[in-house]
């Protein structure tokens, strides 16, 4: 039988991820990010232009004010998208990987590998014109998972390598 212990782990023994060199994400995926808003801004005004034309009085002040407020608030998410890409980032450690994100409200989240199910990668359309791809972590339980964007394609196959073969001895161990 096995004596029971219960040490005291002092705080300022345990690692820091603060000392983690974090990868950035790829420059290329706020180009694939402003492609995607634009089709965005392009598809709002297409419906409101719709609109606009079906209507007696199209150049009305509200249908202005609809106008200048979506194309303003659209804006503002492309710019403060664009801005927060630069904060992005993800590292690779032996029991985890960590992801970066946020611009007011930063954030760092650590899934160690024995909560990860399985991994995916994910190239969206315009992604993959840019030769980026995402990789997608998968959590046992209810927690969520983990989506990191923007990754050039011959990196990502390594990092899918390596976190399979993680995943795949935390069963074996």
């Amino acid at each position: 039988m096995t004596e029971f212990t219960n040490n005291q782990i002092l705080i300022s023994a345990l690692p820091n991820w603060q000392d983690v060199q974090f990868e950035k994400i790829s420059s290329k995926y706020k180009t694939v990010v402003l492609i995607q808003y634009v089709f965005i801004i392009l598809i709002f005004l297409i419906i409101l232009f719709g609109v606009f034309w079906l209507n007696d009085d199209p150049w009305n002040i509200t249908y202005q004010i609809i106008l200048l407020v979506g194309l303003g608030f659209l804006s503002f998410l492309l710019i403060l998208s664009l801005f927060s890409i630069r904060f992005w980032g993800y590292a690779l450690r032996e029991q985890d990987v960590l992801y970066r994100s946020g611009i007011f409200s930063k954030s760092v989240k650590i899934i160690p590998f024995k909560q990860i199910q399985h991994v995916d990668i994910k190239e969206g359309a315009v992604s993959r014109l840019f030769n980026l791809s995402s990789i997608e972590l998968h959590t046992a339980g209810a927690g969520e998972g983990l989506n990191i964007p923007g990754i050039a394609v011959d990196k990502i196959a390594s990092m899918q390598e390596y976190i399979s073969q993680k995943i795949s001895h935390k069963t074996l161990n």
